[in-house]
């Protein structure tokens, strides 16, 4: 993350949190109960049930939650660590300015995706706003 960002973790055991892959697609996908409404590319979710499914390259995730929906482009994250000894299995990454929430990292079953900063969320850093990262671990079932 940018500039000298502090962290924050919430750890959650979200409903229905899982990482499966989707019959023959080769995508991995879950469920979670996020506790804030969030931005992820340009669009606003609400807080509560979403779907997460990313493509088995982890370069496109579509999200879905009961008034919105949105595919986002990112980049793949690869862990670089003891053999996935620390390795996240199935995680998210916001990063929080003020009340704002954006949608930053997903991890689902050890693959993991950035996404690009939205047009609202580089306007606050360039305004001198600093992100706080909030961190949601995903309970599986």
């Amino acid at each position: 993350m940018r500039g000298s960002i502090g962290s924050v973790l919430l750890l959650v055991g979200l409903l229905g949190a899982q990482g499966v892959p989707a019959h023959g697609q080769g995508r991995l996908s879950m469920n979670a109960a996020i506790p804030f409404k969030f931005v992820a590319g340009d669009s606003e979710f609400p807080s509560g049930n979403c779907s997460f499914a990313m493509d088995a390259q982890a370069s496109r995730l579509s999200i879905r939650a009961s008034r919105a929906s949105t595919v986002v482009q990112g980049t793949t994250l690869k862990f670089m660590g003891d053999v996935f000894k620390d390795a996240p299995k199935s995680e998210m990454l916001f990063n929080r300015y003020g009340d704002e929430y954006f949608l930053a990292q997903v991890w689902i079953k050890n693959h993991g995706m950035e996404l690009a900063r939205s047009a609202r969320e580089l306007e606050l850093e360039k305004g001198g706003a600093e992100a706080k990262v909030v961190k949601l671990k995903l309970k599986s079932n």
